[in-house]
């Protein structure tokens, strides 16, 4: 039953909010239905914008209460606007002729049930944590287990957030997509866990963000083979990454693995982003609504102004690198409008729109500009020089360095080839022979933004963790590759071909398709065959025709039992103390409660250097100065976070020396849990 519930509770947050905000606009010839497709992108953007400009005033705790507060502002709004008919007019509108051949009902129906299978499909290797939720092993990609974590300090210490592992720093993240997790979790009587919460939420996130990548194709384009094009490239398209390392793992870092570049770099196709960063999935839903709002919108300046800085702010919030190339791409269309904002006119609009982003975004913008790394200078270069002439001098470096910055068209071209396939030659092929001539202003767009930022991640990067400047940043830029690509297929006359023509241009793209879509496919069963196993609790191979979907999970290490206990049979606001030492791994950050770890632990964890980039270095340090002596209640005492909260405290004593410091809830081979006693 409670399954049923929460169903139901994950249907409504999801469509309701956004519903009632699609009600407060007049939509000329919208059906019911147009706005409940809508309902959910827009309630991904104005749920979290909402709450945390909230948390920016007062903190609060993520939970349905906030939830149907916003419904409740929305809806009195609705009931205020509605009455003497002010609603402002906001319209959708096609454009290239796309209005005079819409879509069928049998290929929108096609449409829909592609991208809910796919959708699904995609998110198999979060299987384990929909299915077994707080009980689950297999987070499917590396990173799952300290989203995991950051859900947990959004979830459990209320917003602004506080580090999962040390709760009296603040978590340097950009965390907004997991806000929506952590009201889903906070429902009182459901007892949902956090894992199977964001196991949704990704999902969720995922459809959403194909879904109007469609509305865009959709809107634009009038050929079928254009769309569906478009449509097949921000889903299946993996690049030719196998065949540049023939190797079936770690395929998106072969920059770094062939011998004839020097790069860090790392594009990420877009079944890569599904299955590992639902967080920049998000940032790039709101690029690609950033993109129909100024490309098929109509509605007045100030509604634009007020829709674009909710879709900034919520992109900053959940991916800053896309928000920085969504940055750039805004001072692309800046100065090619600038008629529309240069003028007394526009003044207003604009700082409306500003003020409403920094009400909203403000804190988050100072969180993320003092996130480890900036950007540097970029290494990327191809070793000519240095390989001719056997050296490794800096000088020649340097020297190749501006000489693939010189020949960039070919290397970009060489390199991204790789990395995207089919899509970029179509669209290097638009650029050369009708992009450039082009006189309309999206399309003047589609071939400086894309061409400029990945020209930049050329030249620089970022200096932190996971080269995101490149990584995460080049998204937008692929889009724009992509609707590029599209736009091509669009205008080529196929008619005008001969039988063979057409035949030879089919069997070749069959084949590039296929040929890209075998990197997405050896990662994704790679990534499924232990969630599916772990799902199904199988206990040896498991196998449909012959084939293997599924193995054996692997075994839950003995010394982490205790985590699962802790998820089981503590309240949700407790306070887990670790002390002593361990085997580091991944999965330690599965615990589903806020710790504080002692500062001796935290110097031989091997992974914790991951963790620390999520916080203030410099604050971190300063707390490690002064208490890394501190015996660990001594610590708890001196805990601003333990002082302000009335939670439970556990501490988790791995050397069992002395009598308990309370009573012992639960004790084996490893460690004993004391509830510590509060005064």
């Amino acid at each position: 039953m409670k399954v049923v519930l929460f169903a139901v509770e994950a249907v409504v947050a999801y469509v309701l909010p956004g519903f009632l905000a699609l009600c407060l606009v007049d939509l000329p010839r919208a059906r019911w239905w147009h706005r409940l497709g809508f309902a959910v992108p827009v309630s991904l953007v104005i749920v979290p914008f909402f709450l945390v400009a909230v948390s920016n005033i007062v903190p609060l705790q993520p939970n349905p209460y906030w939830l149907m507060a916003l419904v409740a502002l929305l809806g009195v709004g609705v009931v205020i606007l509605r009455r003497p008919r002010r609603l402002p007019r906001l319209a959708l509108r096609t454009r290239d002729g796309a209005g005079d051949a819409l879509p069928s009902r049998g290929e929108t129906i096609l449409a829909a049930a592609f991208i809910l299978l796919f959708t699904l499909a995609i998110n198999l290797p979060r299987l384990d944590f929909l299915v077994n939720g707080n009980l689950a092993t297999w987070g499917g990609s590396g990173d799952e287990y300290w989203h995991l974590a950051e859900l947990v300090s959004v979830a459990r210490s209320g917003l602004p957030p506080h580090h999962y592992f040390f709760p009296d720093q603040p978590l340097v993240y950009y965390y907004w997509s997991w806000i929506y997790p952590a009201i889903l979790a906070n429902t009182l009587g459901l007892g949902v866990s956090l894992a199977r919460a964001l196991a949704v939420h990704a999902i969720v996130q995922t459809g959403a963000f194909v879904g109007v990548s469609w509305c865009l194709l959709r809107l634009n384009l009038r050929s079928r083979l254009a769309r569906w094009g478009g449509l097949w490239a921000l889903t299946l398209a993996g690049g030719f990454d196998f065949f540049a390392t023939l190797s079936m793992y770690k395929v998106e870092d072969w920059q770094r693995r062939v011998v004839w570049l020097v790069s860090n770099n790392q594009v990420s196709s877009f079944p890569t982003l599904f299955m590992w960063v639902p967080q920049h999935v998000a940032g790039a839903m709101a690029f690609v609504l950033g993109l129909l709002l100024w490309r098929n919108v109509r509605a007045p300046a100030a509604v634009r102004a007020a829709i674009l800085a909710l879709l900034a702010g919520f992109c900053l919030g959940s991916s800053a690198f896309i928000f920085l190339s969504m940055a750039i791409a805004g001072v692309v269309w800046m100065l090619l409008h600038t008629r529309l904002w240069w003028r007394v006119k526009a003044l207003g609009p604009l700082a409306w729109g500003a003020g409403l982003f920094a009400l909203g975004a403000g804190r988050q913008a100072l969180i993320s500009l003092s996130q480890s790394g900036g950007i540097k200078v970029n290494e990327f270069r191809i070793p000519l020089l240095e390989g001719f002439l056997e050296t490794s001098s800096p000088a020649f470096q340097t020297l190749d360095r501006w000489l693939s910055l010189a020949g960039f068209p070919l290397v970009l071209a060489w390199v991204m080839l790789i990395e995207m396939g089919l899509p970029l030659a179509l669209y290097g092929v638009w650029v050369l022979t009708r992009g450039l001539r082009e006189r309309g202003r999206w399309e003047k767009f589609l071939v400086f933004f894309p061409l400029l930022y990945l020209f930049l991640t050329l030249a620089f990067t970022h200096g932190g963790p996971g080269r995101n400047f490149v990584t995460r940043g080049s998204v937008p830029a692929q889009i724009g590759i992509v609707l590029g690509a599209a736009v091509l297929l669009a205008q080529v006359n196929w008619r005008s071909m001969g039988r063979l023509q057409r035949g030879f241009i089919a069997y070749a793209a069959a084949l590039t398709i296929l040929a890209q879509s075998l990197t997405p496919f050896f990662d994704l069963r790679a990534r499924s065959l232990q969630a599916i196993g772990r799902a199904l609790h199988a206990e040896k191979a498991v196998q449909v025709a012959g084939i293997t979907i599924g193995t054996p999970p692997t075994p839950w290490p003995a010394e982490f039992e205790y985590m699962r206990w802790i998820n089981l049979h503590t309240p949700p606001n407790a306070l887990i103390v670790e002390t002593g030492t361990i085997e580091d791994d991944t999965r330690f950050r599965l615990l589903e409660r806020m710790r504080l770890v002692t500062y001796p632990m935290a110097a031989e964890m091997s992974l914790m250097s991951v963790d620390l980039e999520l916080l203030d270095p410099a604050r971190w340090q300063a707390a490690r100065d002064a208490f890394e002596g501190a015996a660990p209640l001594a610590l708890v005492a001196a805990s601003e976070y333990a002082r302000m909260r009335p939670v439970p405290i556990y501490l988790v004593d791995r050397e069992k020396a002395g009598e308990p410091a309370g009573p012992v809830v639960y004790e084996d081979g490893f460690v004993r849990v004391v509830l510590v006693e509060r005064d």
